[in-house]
C-alpha cells in the first residue's frame, strides 16, 4: 500500500473508499484519507506479523511448498503452520533440513543435494 504524495495513491484510495462503503461505515461524505491511514495501518500490522511468524519458523503461504526433483527432499507444514522436510519414504520424519528462502525469481538451493529448487511465489 502506498501513502500520501506517492504516485499509486488513487487506486489504494478507491479500496479504502470500497471498504468503507461494504463496512456500512459511509453515506455519500466523509474522509477518505482517514480510512486510507487505517487501511495503511492495518497493511503494515500485517506485514509486522508476517515477519515475526517467520522469525519463528513458520510458514507464511506466500509461496508453493518446494520439491527437489534430484533427491526427492520435499517441504510440508505441521498443523502448528511450521516448516518441515521430509523424503517419500519417512513421510512422518523431519529431516531437519531447511531450504534457504527462494530469491526473486523463485530459485533456491536443495539443501540435501545442493541442487537448485525452482518454486512459485504466491
Amino acid at each position: 500500500f502506498e501513502r500520501r504524495g506517492e504516485s499509486c495513491i488513487r487506486p489504494v484510495w478507491r479500496v479504502g473508499w470500497i471498504i468503507g462503503v461494504i463496512g456500512g461505515r459511509r453515506s455519500g461524505k466523509g474522509n477518505g484519507m482517514a480510512e486510507l491511514d487505517g487501511l495503511y495501518e492495518l497493511a503494515t500490522r500485517l506485514q509486522s506479523l508476517k515477519k515475526q511468524a517467520k522469525a519463528l519458523g513458520m510458514f507464511t503461504d506466500d509461496r508453493e511448498l518446494l520439491e527437489c526433483s534430484n533427491c526427492g527432499l520435499k517441504e510440508s507444514v505441521t498443523f502448528e503452520n511450521t516448516l518441515y522436510t521430509y523424503r517419500d519414504d519417512a513421510f512422518d520424519y523431519d529431516t531437519g533440513l531447511r531450504f534457504p528462502e527462494p530469491d526473486e525469481d523463485g530459485v533456491s538451493c536443495c539443501p540435501g543435494c545442493g541442487g537448485k529448487v525452482k518454486g512459485e511465489w504466491l
